[in-house]
């Protein structure tokens, strides 16, 4: 069975954003999210051992990706959001006023109010006494960034002591965050291609190893190769009539030779054409293998070659 990388990383991401998203009202989602990656890994992982076909190798371009840009700027609207969550909490636009009730208001009460799902009219009974405070109207709605306790109106505050702790602590990390973000965002495109017009920003890493290409174990080169339902190995697109090393296709039928599983060969009249070629250029066999590239192969399929023999006899 095939998969995709980006999928995986796709679903990773969605259920941290959505974490992230919904963790002021369900900070609990924290846990379930870990419990979620966990089995994630667990499945993954025999899937990827026992059930999954081997995928083209696609290097850490992804994960780079996603915990330098994705991640970041995740954490930073977490931070952000949580910030103004909860300087806007609780929601009622209601402040309360160094002034107590009147006397009319005291005793108990009856509102009436309808139900929003059963259209009926619900009574509810309450009481005032006169130690209660009268409140006001005030929006409540933090739009200054960062979110502070500092910005609520003198006359109108409505946050308590815990609350402007908590605001304070999300707030100014926040900040930081988003400054953080910018800066780098601006190193990346902007500062750093202008500093490497005036320095040399490469530099070597490691030293060079005796070891050559050709005699590292497991190696394996770029072969066009299409997989096919029903087949145990996959099919040869490209001519590999000028490749030495077999190592480098990958696999080994071993009851069959590279030619069965040639798209090449199906074509009948280049397989024709190339054998009488081979025939013609026998003697010479450095010669066949340019007249069999150039002449009975055209433009149709991939060539593939390699010169470490040719290296081996100079």
């Amino acid at each position: 069975t095939a998969y995709e990388l980006s999928e995986r990383y796709t679903d990773m991401t969605k259920f941290l954003f959505f974490t992230f998203y919904y963790a002021a009202i369900f900070p609990s989602g924290f846990l379930w999210t870990a419990a979620i990656f966990v089995a994630k890994y667990l499945f993954d992982k025999y899937s990827l051992l026992r059930v999954w076909s081997p995928a083209p190798h696609m290097g850490s371009q992804i994960a780079i990706f996603s915990r330098k840009y994705f991640f970041t700027a995740a954490m930073t609207f977490y931070i952000l959001s949580m910030s103004y969550t909860f300087a806007s909490f609780p929601y009622d636009n209601a402040c309360p006023t160094s002034s107590q009730v009147s006397e009319d208001y005291i005793g108990n009460h009856t509102a009436y109010t309808v139900d929003d799902d059963s259209g009926d009219v619900v009574e509810i009974n309450f009481s005032i006494s006169q130690d209660d405070t009268n409140y006001k109207y005030c929006n409540q709605r933090m739009v200054a960034f960062p979110a502070l306790p500092d910005w609520q109106p003198v006359d109108s505050k409505w946050m308590t002591p815990d609350q402007e702790k908590a605001v304070y602590l999300f707030g100014i990390t926040g900040f930081f965050f988003a400054l953080i973000v910018i800066l780098k965002i601006l190193w990346r495109l902007v500062i750093s291609p202008i500093v490497s017009c005036f320095t040399k920003p490469y530099k070597a890493s490691g030293d060079t190893s005796p070891i050559k290409f050709s005699e590292v174990e497991g190696i394996c080169g770029y072969i066009p190769q299409i997989r096919m339902p029903g087949h145990s190995f996959p099919m040869l697109a490209c001519d590999i009539s000028g490749l030495h090393d077999d190592r480098l296709i990958g696999w080994k039928d071993p009851f069959k030779s590279y030619g069965h599983h040639n798209l090449l060969n199906d074509v009948e009249k280049i397989k024709e054409k190339s054998q009488k070629t081979a025939t013609e250029a026998e003697p010479k066999v450095k010669e066949r293998k340019l007249l069999i590239v150039e002449e009975a192969n055209p433009f149709l399929f991939s060539i593939v070659k390699d010169w470490r023999d040719e290296l081996t006899e100079s």
